[in-house]
Order: structure tokens, then sequence, then C-alpha cells
């Protein structure tokens, strides 16, 4: 005769844990339930996130370029702007190309470099510099491949590609017809800046989980996993998109800087080359938040000057 599994009268205990796992899988069949094919506003906002993503670099989006190397630290009096070299390193690209890395994500993954700097300066200088040693050695992470990696976790979260190596073959090969799972949170793509936004959430957890474990880059997977777990929970909870950053914000204990203004890489980042007489090579890049400025690039005199 086979002894049932519970006794009468049996008392069942669980650990705190058990129970946070517990709830945490019931919040998301909840989720599950809600969840509702987007709308044509959201269709089109994922599209145009889809389509950035399969936007390989040409010469046309050098300005993305020029932009990060000045944002993020890399230009000096004595280091000028430079297309192609080993200081792109310094940012965790693995070849003096950047173009190179960037194929995983496409052109989007460099606007939210750009975004997350521009509206969180101070927190991504500070990450930036954080990760800027150590990673050859597999101590940490490459600052620009773990952007490129959280702007790959997000778009899946959405959709937009699959995980792993072959989400880019089924993104590849995914029409604009198509329709998307149901999902009850594409609204928040439709918030102003609203894929970056989710990508700075997503990339400050991601160095928040890295502190607490004292990670190696060998556990950088591990790492990314426990990131698109608390993302999509966070995601399950979160009615809007400002309470998903403020329950961000507060697992991660960031206080976020005051709303600049908005912005758009595309619209604002302007950039030109000129050739004078003295066969000086300009480069403009141009951007409005924290006030405008103007930084011309001079080659020939190699420096860089502020206008």
């Amino acid at each position: 005769m086979n002894t049932p599994l519970l006794q009468r009268d049996q008392v069942i205990t669980f650990s705190n844990a058990q129970l946070e796992w517990c709830w945490r899988y019931f919040l998301l069949l909840i989720s599950a339930l809600k969840a509702r094919e987007p709308t044509r506003h959201e269709l089109a906002a994922l599209h145009r996130c889809m389509s950035k993503m399969k936007t390989a670099y040409t010469d046309e989006y050098e300005h993305y370029l020029v932009d990060l190397y000045v944002k993020a630290g890399l230009a000096s009096a004595r280091q000028q702007y430079v297309r192609k070299g080993d200081i792109w390193k310094d940012l965790g690209f693995q070849n003096h190309d950047p173009a190179s890395d960037i194929r995983g994500g496409g052109i989007l993954c460099l606007e939210n470099m750009l975004f997350f700097i521009h509206q969180h300066r101070h927190a991504a200088q500070s990450m930036i510099k954080k990760r800027a040693t150590g990673w050859d050695t597999y101590e940490t992470f490459p600052w620009a491949p773990a952007s490129i990696n959280i702007t790959r976790l997000v778009a899946a979260e959405f959709f937009i590609c699959g995980p792993g190596p072959a989400g880019s073959q089924a993104m590849a090969s995914k029409k604009p017809k198509d329709s998307f799972p149901a999902k009850s949170s594409f609204h928040m793509l439709l918030e102003e800046d609203g894929f970056g936004r989710i990508y700075v959430l997503a990339f400050l957890l991601l160095d928040k989980f890295w502190d607490e474990k004292n990670a190696t880059y060998m556990e950088f997977n591990s790492i990314l996993d426990t990131v698109r777990s608390e993302l999509s929970y966070a995601i399950a909870l979160s009615a809007t998109l400002p309470e998903l950053e403020e329950r961000i914000f507060r697992r991660v204990e960031y206080l976020p800087p005051p709303p600049v203004e908005s912005w758009s890489v595309q619209d604002e980042c302007q950039y030109s080359t000129q050739l004078p007489a003295d066969d000086t090579t300009t480069i403009y890049c141009i951007h409005p938040p924290l006030a405008r400025e103007t930084l011309r690039f001079r080659h020939k005199a190699n420096e860089i000057t502020a206008a």
C-alpha cells in the first residue's frame, strides 16, 4: 500500500524564498492572463525598433560615434576623434572598429548608449570608468558589449527579436506584417523614449547584480539571466513605465537626475565635415541637453577645443 504524500493534520511550512517565488509565479500568471495583441500604434513602435536593429552601421551614422566618443570621455586635448583605433577598447569594444561590434543590435544599440549617457550622464560615466579596467582579465564586464546585450535583452522581452544568437536570424526573417505574441505591457513602448528608458533600467540592474555577487566575466550569462528574470517580474508588477522606473530605481538604490530636455539622436545630433583651405577637417557635434555644446575636432592640429 502506497503511503500518501500528505498525512492528515500535517503542517506544511515554506521558507521565505519559496513564498517569494510562488508569489512571483502568481503575478506572472496574472500578467499572462491580461496579455493582448498590440494595438496599431504599439505595432508601429515595435516595427520601428525592429527596423533600427536591422539597420547596419554606415558612414551616414558616424555622428553617433562622434557623440559617443565625446560623451563617454574618450576625447581629450591629446586624443583626437578617430573612427578606428585602440582607444575604442577603453569602452570595452572588442575591436579597433566599434562598428564591427554592433551588428547584433544595429543602430538601436548605439542610440541606447547615447540615450543613457545623455539622460543619466553621471551614472553612465561612473559605470564606464568602473568597468574600464579588468574586463580583459575577466574581472568585470566590457561596457559596450554589455550595453549591446542589454539592448537585445529588452528587445527579446517585447518579442522584437529572439534571445541568443538565433534571435538575429529570427528577426531578419520577420516581415513587417507579421504579428507579435500577446503581452500586457506593449503600451510602455509608446511612452516618450520608452525603449531607451527600459534599457537604462535593465543596465542599472546588471551593474547592481554584478557588484552584489562580485561576479567575474565568466558569470556574465548567469547575471544576464537574473536581469532578464527581474525585469520581467518588475514589468508584470507595473501598470505604467513611470511605476516600473520607480520600482527598479528603488531596487538598485539609484536617485535619477531631474528630467532633461527631450531629445532625438536623429534630429538633434548634427554632424558635418568640411575641408578648409588649410586642409583641416572640422567635425561639429551639437546636442541640446545640459546646455548646447559645440565641439570642434581639428585633426591637423591634433587637438580638441570647445567653441
